[in-house]
């Protein structure tokens, strides 16, 4: 899944916990403009499998999540 960091309603770290929470072996991809190093560092540690910083074109966001698909899935 590509998630966004800033959406409305809820934002993109809280969405991430709570997708975790129903499914642990679901693999997110954060999508954003900006996100403090700390904050990332600690959605990297619950499981978060990446991070690209938007702009991308079409072919990046294609590469960036052949290679998360790619990855073998992390135990939970």
């Amino acid at each position: 899944m590509l998630l966004d960091l800033n959406m409305p309603l809820m934002d993109g770290e809280e969405t991430f916990q709570r997708l975790r929470a129903l499914q642990p072996d679901l693999r997110v991809m954060l999508c954003t403009g900006y996100v403090q190093q700390d904050r990332l560092n600690h959605m990297l540690e619950g499981g978060l499998c990446g991070f690209v910083q938007k702009p991308l074109g079409p072919r990046q966001y294609l590469e960036s999540v052949r290679a998360i698909l790619n990855q073998p899935l992390a135990a939970a």
